[in-house]
């Protein structure tokens, strides 16, 4: 039997951003928290900075040290309520290539109202280890936040799980990547309490360099992910049965 570290993560608001501004110029949200969002977390409570991303010339350090984390992650919701934040920036920096550099400048995000999600994490290793005994004891280095710094997390319902990997199919109860698993779609056409979602979502980061330099990409990686109550027909990745939970580790 493995050993699994489950806690609720949840928020009044939460913003992942995506790297690309929509027609009325929002910086529109990721609609679930995903594998590297969740790291920065994990990375916060315990304590782990930013330097290396802010340098661009090595991996994030959280994600360094936690990106083999085997994570499952299950959301409360298919979709979450959306609004929009105006956050005025002061700073100068977000205009300085245009006319009016120094003045201030209206930044729009997008964010996701009461998100919720309950979080899995497969016990393996010295960081999974330091990160138990974190949320066990309900304490962290550092604040977590939901992709804003106002936007706080808060963890709770935490506890220690056990289960098994199997070759057995069932429907699945968290995200798994969509290339890797077949669902038996046409039950969704005889069934309507069966659901589908699927987006884009990041997984990982590239860690390749800049051509003629030593800066890294720093992209996000992205992969199709699914939620689905929907009957697995084949999985390309042993799924993992912990109580009466199906799960699917990124």
């Amino acid at each position: 039997m493995d050993e699994v570290l489950k806690f609720n993560l949840k928020g009044k608001g939460a913003s992942f951003s995506k790297p690309t501004y929509n027609s009325s110029s929002i910086i529109q949200t990721y609609p679930h928290i995903h594998k590297v969002a969740l790291l920065g977390i994990l990375g916060a409570i315990i304590g782990i900075d930013n330097t290396g991303y802010k340098r661009k010339k090595e991996l994030p350090k959280f994600y360094k040290l936690l990106k083999d984390l085997k994570i499952a992650i299950a959301p409360k919701k298919l979709n979450f309520n959306k609004c929009v934040d105006v956050v005025t920036d002061t700073s100068g920096f977000s205009n300085k290539i245009s006319p009016n550099v120094g003045s201030t400048y209206l930044i729009n995000y997008e964010i996701l109202i009461n998100p919720s999600w309950d979080i899995y994490i497969l016990g393996d290793g010295e960081y999974y280890n330091k990160i138990k005994k974190y949320i066990l004891n309900r304490s962290a280095v550092f604040h977590p936040f939901l992709g804003r710094n106002h936007l706080f997390a808060d963890l709770s319902e935490v506890e220690i799980l056990n289960g098994e990997f199997s070759k057995e199919l069932s429907k699945i109860d968290s995200f798994f990547i969509s290339d890797n698993v077949v669902l038996d779609e046409d039950e969704i056409l005889l069934n309507e309490k069966l659901y589908l979602f699927k987006d884009s979502m990041p997984i990982s980061i590239d860690n390749r360099k800049i051509d003629g330099t030593d800066f890294m990409l720093n992209q996000y990686s992205i992969k199709s992910l699914t939620f689905s109550n929907i009957d697995v027909l084949k999985s390309e990745e042993d799924l993992f049965y912990c109580g009466d939970k199906v799960l699917y580790f990124i």
